[in-house]
């Protein structure tokens, strides 16, 4: 009976054992299940991000939806600034003090496009009184206008260089030198080169393309030769390209970017991978490109050595490493030449059109009120940088100082307050958004001390 009891137990205390286990690996599957759809969740809203970048308005400004997003004070704020524009609209409109030109065509042509103008005169073919006979004289001329086309054509140049010799002595010959080619036995005039550069790297013309094109011309032009072509054309460019690099880093504010194409792999026939078209480009200077087929900070680092001033990027941590990296060095070089008190060479401005995308993605697939309230200060910030566009340089950076830095310290209070919100989820969009402006706020209000230096990279 002893025995039947202890065996009891042990059974009991073995069932026990067992439940509390499925107790364990119901709470386990239960987590596991919420993690899943959780991870679905993130997949559908990646999802609907994709399709929005795709198909979705490519713009961001604010429409009707994302006005439901914004909180009331921030409506009334918005509608004090509409009545003080519409002010100054009808301020504008009295001292014009004429009628709005309403209608009209918008012209073809800018003002000073270079065209060939051709002026075609068009008289009466009756220019003789029907009564007294007498000639009729010109009261006044109505002008009007067509734009026309003329298709491109092609110019086959001969040379012709004469071989002279002495009649009497039969000797000292005597022939012009060949002219100058831009590349040396070829039939490519300079004017075709630059055709063909333009079509292929403006318009985005394949060669076979353009190979169809020609054709219709009559002209057996292969793809191979247009694109050896392209290889010595530019070897030519080089000394060109070398001077813009110059131009660009010595303006002292670039603004650097970086886009992945698509590089066909010559050893792997049909086969391609991934790399990189570099962007810097200087407001003042003009563009300067590099390809490479790595995104790192070596790719990109020696072309930025001759750079002091400041460099705007979006928020690629490689950037910001590269840029600590390089500052530290120039430090180091000039605490060793005696100039410890050498300024930084190169100060990081960031990107608010890059921080804008992060709440704009929020506000579209989590419908997040807060990111509508974080959209109507940046969109604040950017009426104002319409307004002192074409301004010079120390108003810009006064109007700033004055007017955008409390709405920057605004929009920095209000993330602060979202992130210590423990109902900001950490995976959410909003949450990233947040983590993106502030974790780069010193970048990001760069731009209110340096009137020169745009709110965003969006030019590159």
């Amino acid at each position: 009976m002893e025995a039947s009891r202890e065996e009891l137990l042990r059974e009991n205390s073995v069932l026990k054992e067992a439940v509390r286990q499925l107790e364990i690996e119901k709470q386990a599957l239960t987590l596991e299940k919420q993690a899943l759809a959780l991870e679905m969740q993130t997949l559908s809203l990646e999802k609907q991000a994709l399709i929005l970048r795709l198909y979705g308005r490519k713009s961001e400004r604010a429409g009707s939806d994302h006005n439901q997003l914004v909180i009331e004070a921030f409506m009334q704020d918005e509608a004090v600034e509409q009545a003080s524009d519409e002010e100054a609209v009808v301020r504008e409109e009295v001292a014009l003090d004429k009628p709005a030109k309403r209608g009209g065509r918008k012209p073809l042509l800018r003002e000073d496009a270079r065209v060939e103008e051709e002026v075609i005169r068009l008289e009466p073919e009756h220019p003789d009184c029907p009564e007294c006979g007498r000639r009729r004289t010109v009261i006044r001329v109505e002008r009007s206008e067509e734009i026309d086309y003329v298709p491109a054509r092609f110019i086959r140049r001969i040379f012709e260089r004469p071989i002279c010799a002495c009649p009497h002595c039969q000797e000292h010959l005597m022939q012009a030198p060949p002219p100058p080619r831009p590349i040396d036995k070829s039939r490519a005039g300079a004017g075709l080169l630059a055709q063909i550069a333009v079509s292929r790297y403006c318009d985005h013309l394949p060669y076979y393309r353009q190979e169809h094109i020609y054709a219709r011309h009559d002209l057996n032009l292969s793809r191979a030769s247009m694109s050896g072509w392209m290889g010595r054309t530019g070897e030519l460019l080089e000394p060109l390209a070398k001077l813009q690099h110059r131009r660009v880093l010595d303006s002292g504010y670039v603004q650097i970017d970086e886009t992945p194409v698509t590089l066909l792999d010559p050893e792997l026939k049909g086969k391609s991978r991934k790399a990189w078209l570099w962007a810097l480009h200087s407001p003042a200077a003009g563009t300067w490109f590099h390809f490479s087929e790595g995104r790192g900070a070596a790719d990109i680092r020696e072309h930025l050595n001759g750079l002091h001033g400041i460099a705007q990027t979006d928020g690629y941590t490689v950037y910001e490493t590269l840029f600590a990296d390089m500052n530290k060095a120039a430090k180091a070089r000039a605490l060793a030449e005696g100039q410890p008190d050498a300024p930084a060479q190169i100060e990081h401005a960031g990107c608010w059109a890059h921080a804008r995308r992060k709440f704009w993605d929020s506000s579209q697939l989590e419908q997040s009120a807060r990111a509508g309230e974080v959209i109507a200060l940046i969109q604040k910030l950017y009426r104002i940088e319409k307004r002192v566009r074409g301004s010079p340089p120390g108003d810009i950076a006064a109007t700033r100082q004055i007017e955008s830095m409390p709405i920057l310290r605004q929009i920095h209070d209000l993330l602060e307050a979202y992130r210590a919100d423990p109902s900001t989820l950490p995976k959410s969009r909003l949450s990233k958004a947040v983590d993106y402006t502030l974790d780069r706020w010193d970048a990001l209000q760069l731009f209110t001390r340096h009137g020169h230096v745009l709110i965003d990279d969006n030019p590159v």
